[in-house]
C-alpha cells in the first residue's frame, strides 16, 4: 500500500505541473495586469518599475518559474491587497471546509438511505418518487435552489435571519433548566443547497449498485440460510455496493472543497468560491493562479484518499 501511495503521489506531479502551466498561460492572455491595476492614464515609468518588481518584464518561462517558486514558498502576493495568497487561502478555506463537510454529510445520509430503500423496494411508490426527486435534484441549477430557499425560509417564513455568517444560539428546554447551545444556523441553508445535487447522484448510484449486488449468489445464499433481511442488506450487500458510491463521494467532496462558487455567491458565504469570483472581477492574477492551483491539489489529494478507502471497504482490492 505504501508503495502504491508513493507511486500515486509521483504520478500526480505531472498533473499538477500541467494544471499550473494551463492556469499560468491562460491568465497571460487577459491583458497587462499592471495596466489593469494602475489604469490607462498611469505614468509609464511607474508601470515599468512595477512590472520589473513583479518579474513581468522577464520571458514567460521565467515568469512561470517565479510563479511556482513564490507559490510554494508563500511569497505569491495579491495585486490588490498586497498580502500573500496563502494568507487569503488560510482565512477562507475553513469556511469552505465546514460547508463542504456538512453538505457531504447531508448528501450521504439522504442519498444512501434513499438508494438503499429504492433498491430494496424496487418498483414501489417510494422508488418512483425517490428517482423522480433525484432527477429533479440533478437537473435543477444550484443557484435556483439557493434562491428558492432564500425566498421561502428567509423572506417568507423568517426561520433564518439572513445570508452571510452570523452567530446563533439555540435554547434547549430540559425542564428545570434551559441550556443555550451555539449552532451556526447560517450554514444550514447553504449546506442543504450545496448537498442537493450530490444527494441526487448518490441516491441513483447507490440504487444501481445495490441492484447489481443483490443479484449475486452470496446474497441468495445468505437469504437461504435464514439471515435476517436487515443484515443481508446492510452487512452483506451495502458494503460491496459502496465502491462506486465512495468514488462519487470523493469527487463531490473534492469539488465542494474547491469552492462551490454559485452557492457561496448566492449566500454571501466567505469561502474559496466567493474569493475566486472577486479575484476574477479584480483581475487579480496571482490570486486566481494560487486559488486554481490549490483546488487542483485538493482534487489530487481526494482522489488518493478514495483509492486508499477502496482497499479498506473491500479487502479483495490490493494495489501491491
Amino acid at each position: 500500500m505504501l508503495a502504491y501511495i508513493i507511486r500515486r503521489i509521483l504520478l500526480s506531479i505531472p498533473v499538477l505541473i500541467g494544471v499550473s502551466l494551463i492556469t499560468f498561460f491562460l491568465t497571460q492572455v487577459g491583458g497587462d495586469p499592471v495596466r489593469i491595476m494602475m489604469g490607462q492614464h498611469a505614468d509609464k515609468d511607474v508601470i515599468a518599475q512595477i512590472r520589473h518588481e513583479l518579474h513581468l518584464d522577464e520571458p514567460l518561462w521565467k515568469q512561470y518559474l517565479y510563479f511556482l517558486h513564490d507559490f510554494f514558498t508563500g511569497k505569491l502576493r495579491s495585486f490588490k491587497t498586497k498580502r500573500p495568497v496563502w494568507d487569503h487561502l488560510k482565512e477562507r478555506f475553513p469556511y469552505t471546509l465546514s460547508l463542504a463537510i456538512l453538505s457531504i454529510i447531508i448528501a450521504t445520509i439522504i442519498g444512501v438511505s434513499a438508494g438503499i430503500i429504492s433498491a430494496v423496494k424496487r418498483g414501489s411508490w417510494f422508488d418512483n418518487l425517490a428517482m423522480l426527486a433525484s432527477m429533479i435534484g440533478i437537473s435543477t441549477p444550484v443557484y435556483l435552489i439557493g434562491l428558492v430557499f432564500i425566498l421561502l425560509f428567509i423572506k417568507k417564513l423568517g426561520w433564518i435571519h439572513g445570508v452571510g455568517v452570523w452567530d446563533a444560539w439555540l435554547e434547549v428546554d430540559l425542564g428545570s433548566i434551559v441550556v443555550q447551545i451555539w449552532f451556526p444556523l447560517c450554514i444550514l441553508l447553504p449546506a442543504i443547497t450545496l448537498g442537493a445535487q450530490p444527494a441526487a447522484f448518490i441516491a441513483r448510484i447507490t440504487r444501481s449498485s445495490m441492484l447489481e449486488v443483490v443479484k449475486q449468489d452470496y446474497i441468495r445464499t445468505a437469504r437461504a440460510k435464514g439471515v435476517p433481511e436487515r443484515e443481508v442488506v446492510l452487512k452483506h450487500a451495502l458494503r460491496n455496493a459502496l465502491i462506486p458510491v465512495i468514488t462519487v463521494l470523493g469527487l463531490e467532496f473534492a469539488y465542494l472543497l474547491g469552492g462551490a462558487v454559485l452557492t457561496e455567491t448566492v449566500y454571501a458565504w466567505p469561502g474559496l468560491g466567493t474569493m475566486a469570483v472577486q479575484a476574477f472581477r479584480d483581475r487579480d492574477i496571482p490570486m486566481i493562479q494560487g486559488t486554481v492551483l490549490f483546488i487542483a491539489f485538493t482534487f489530487v489529494f481526494m482522489n488518493l484518499i478514495v483509492d486508499v478507502l477502496y482497499s479498506w471497504i473491500d479487502p479483495r482490492i490490493r494495489y501491491d
